[in-house]
């Protein structure tokens, strides 16, 4: 039988479904028909990606590791920093310190030392730190964190959180004794040390801005001295030799003026020469001639005497009791000096000579002069002290003997013999470097103070 038309068209149809069902294309049942376009130039795309290819796997063969999904762990989120901003005028510390703890939420912790009112300060998007750094700056305390605390405290030894902030250090010292250097201390400063007399040591306990502080002072204070050597010259003459040695200088500068000022005078080698020839013929004596080594700032002394012992009776005959008494006699010198960078010298000088002691009414007694002075003179240069003047009376009772014991014509033969005598202590001081003190040359020229 053959196909009819009808047949043909069933085929046909047939054929196209099943052709569209394996390309997995399917024409919906509501499609338009599309109408023609007019074409145009085919313009060239940029490179494109491909769609990405879902992997293949064969069944039963385990997926690569590569084509896994790789999740990352996220990081924990970072905790928000709270600030503080605000402006207090005349406020209390303890009203302030609340506020900072507030706003950032932080702990703190002040002590009882902390006690500062009428504070006016200004906080702009400060962080805890940068609050407590401008409070504590305001109000002269100390802060530090403790674990999640903060700390807040002034730092003095009475404080009771002192020992949170404050370190230990011994001093030893290597030019003085820990005591001279305690000494030296401020009374601030000595709030926080202690002196270990017997161990030569110096203690101290304080913060670190204070430790600092003490140790530069103790450092400082502790640091070699520079030496120097003092020649003296202490001589003793009559003032009518000097008027009369001709000596180049005006004696009249060593007199006693009514302000009891010291004067300058100039002197050249020859003066030095006739001071010298006047000893030789005993028409001056040289009472001392010492040399001392000091350090600088530390006062030197130098003693050249006897001591004399006198047996002092009081009560009476059938109870009495003896005292000795000790007089000490000579001559004594006491001299501080600093020393300047110019080359020049500071010195406070104490000299004191004293004469043998006499008997008056039973009682010892002694004549002294002294002097106190400061002068400002350069290394090798030589100051004279004058002014220094003792007068005495001496009597002297002559007599036949036997005739001068006689009643009214005794007279006749008997005599007394007044001496007055003024006396006058020179004493000619040289200072010299250490390192120049073995040189004894006599300088050109010498200056005069009195």
């Amino acid at each position: 039988m053959k196909p009819t038309f009808l047949t043909t068209i069933l085929a046909l149809l047939l054929i196209a479904t099943s052709i569209g069902q394996a390309s997995g294309q399917s024409k919906p049942a509501d499609a338009k028909p599309i109408k023609p376009t007019t074409s145009k130039p085919a313009t060239t795309p940029g490179p494109t990606t491909p769609p990405a290819q879902a992997p293949v796997t064969t069944p039963g063969t385990p997926a690569s590791p590569s084509t896994e999904a790789v999740q990352t762990p996220k990081a924990p989120a970072t905790p928000r920093v709270k600030l503080i901003t605000n402006v207090f005028t005349d406020a209390d510390a303890k009203t302030i310190i609340q506020e900072i703890a507030s706003a950032t939420g932080q702990a703190i912790i002040a002590d009882t030392s902390v006690k500062v009112s009428d504070v006016s300060i200004e906080f702009k998007k400060d962080t805890i730190e940068s609050a407590l750094d401008k409070l504590s700056y305001a109000i002269g305390t100390l802060w530090k964190k403790k674990g999640d605390l903060y700390l807040l405290s002034t730092g003095q030894p009475d404080a009771p959180l002192f020992d949170e902030f404050a370190e230990t250090k011994i001093y030893s010292p290597h030019t003085q004794a820990a005591e001279n250097l305690f000494g030296l201390l401020t009374r601030s400063f000595t709030a926080y040390a202690q002196l270990d007399k017997a161990a030569n040591v110096i203690s101290v306990t304080a913060p670190p801005k204070q430790m600092q502080a003490i140790w530069k002072a103790l450092t400082a204070a502790d640091s070699p001295k520079k030496q120097f050597c003092v020649e003296a010259m202490v001589t003793e003459m009559n003032s009518q030799d000097i008027k009369t040695a001709g000596f180049s200088w005006n004696w009249q500068y060593f007199a006693q003026g009514a302000d009891l000022a010291l004067t300058y005078a100039t002197a050249t080698t020859s003066d030095i020469v006739n001071l010298k020839s006047l000893i030789t013929n005993n028409k001056a004596e040289l009472r001392a001639n010492p040399k001392i080594v000091a350090s600088e700032g530390h006062e030197a002394s130098l003693t050249v005497g006897t001591e004399t012992y006198f047996s002092m009776v009081s009560g009476n005959s059938n109870y009495s009791t003896v005292q000795y008494q000790k007089v000490n006699t000579g001559i004594t010198l006491k001299f501080t000096g600093y020393i300047e960078e110019d080359g020049m010298v500071n010195l406070h000088i104490q000299p004191e000579v004293s004469d043998a002691v006499v008997l008056v009414n039973g009682n010892p007694q002694t004549t002294v002069r002294k002097a106190d002075t400061y002068m400002r003179i350069h290394f090798g240069d030589t100051v004279a002290l004058g002014g220094m003047i003792v007068s005495s009376t001496n009597k002297q009772h002559n007599k036949t003997p036997i005739l001068g014991d006689l009643p009214i014509i005794g007279n006749a033969f008997r005599s007394t013999t007044t001496e007055k005598d003024k006396r006058e202590v020179v004493i000619l001081i040289t200072p010299r470097m250490l390192q120049d003190a073995i040189q004894s040359a006599v300088p050109e020229s010498v200056s005069i103070k009195s």
